[in-house]
């Protein structure tokens, strides 16, 4: 899975942010000769990757506010090899990450990942959630929020309903 970005700042072209670790270094790798930015780089998709391996939750057995005490101490301590990352990545947001690099094309790149950047956010959410789309345990709706209403309208128009916009709402029907 990736997910293609066109930056205009810096860049004049794409960037692609591949799900797989190894594709997404590579792709970062293109932008960028400095030595000291590769190398975080290559710690960022070796976290990435390690984080792929991290257990996941399954909610369909109960909602975790029903987890019984010792399911939760099972989770802890099975995230435990994480915890280090977690506390690294959870402590630096998004921006001042993106601002540790060098090189202002990977700054660029590393300040829109998933996000807009003028909303900050930690580092640890994209850096997990690419760990999840890597792994096929998570996705993004294709085209975005925007396709997925689209889609909605779309087939809602199709089965006969109307939408009207910027029209005042005289009763809601539940």
């Amino acid at each position: 899975m990736m997910i293609s970005l066109v930056l205009k700042q810096v860049l004049e072209k794409h960037a692609l942010f591949y799900a797989n670790p190894n594709q997404l270094s590579a792709e970062l790798m293109r932008f960028t000769d400095d030595a000291k930015d590769k190398k975080k780089i290559r710690h960022l998709c070796q976290s990435i990757n390690k984080f792929s391996k991290a257990p996941s939750f399954s909610y369909k057995k109960n909602p975790i506010t029903f987890i019984i005490f010792f399911d939760k101490l099972g989770i802890f301590t099975r995230f435990l090899p994480y915890m280090s990352l977690l506390k690294k990545y959870n402590s630096v947001l998004i921006k001042d990450y993106a601002n540790s690099y060098n090189d202002p094309r990977i700054r660029e790149i590393l300040s829109y990942i998933f996000y807009d950047p003028d909303i900050q956010y930690s580092v640890f959410p994209p850096l997990f959630t690419l760990s999840n789309m890597y792994n096929k345990n998570a996705g993004y709706p294709e085209g975005g929020g925007y396709g997925l209403a689209k889609s909605m309208e779309t087939t809602y128009i199709e089965q006969g309903g109307e939408i009207f916009y910027k029209k005042a709402c005289k009763k809601k029907l539940l």
